[in-house]
């Protein structure tokens, strides 16, 4: 595991996980496989709509608002590079937080991650 060379915490609040979001975005951003089109008004209304899903993903107090859809997860990012968007996510992660609720947050981008290539096989199964 990397060793990050400042204190770590768990993620506790929303503000936290808004910190979270925003390094995940800033990663994101950097990548080559990051769609251009998007303009930043775009980007701060898919990470608004991010972190919404995030903190009641974690803090199973606050129910989702908006659509119920596993694609808010991630800023909405292409399916086909899931794989990219969870190491960088896991990585925003790691170098921010560390502890049971930053755990959760993994085990849960995880699965959202299996369940996401699930639905793309299905919606190009029946595309076929």
């Amino acid at each position: 595991m990397i060793q990050f060379p400042f204190p770590q915490r768990d993620i506790k609040s929303d503000m936290d996980v808004h910190l979270l979001v925003k390094a995940f975005s800033k990663k994101a951003k950097q990548n080559p496989l990051f769609p251009r089109t998007y303009n930043e008004a775009t980007l701060a209304s898919d990470e608004w709509m991010m972190a919404s899903f995030w903190c009641s993903a974690l803090f199973d107090s606050k129910p989702f608002q908006h659509h119920h859809s596993l694609e808010y997860a991630f800023l909405l990012l292409p399916t086909e590079h899931i794989g990219q968007w969870i190491h960088l996510f896991f990585l925003a992660i790691d170098e921010n937080f560390k502890g049971e609720i930053a755990d959760k947050a993994k085990a849960r981008a995880a699965n959202m991650a299996h369940l996401t290539r699930l639905q793309d096989v299905k919606r190009k199964t029946i595309h076929r």
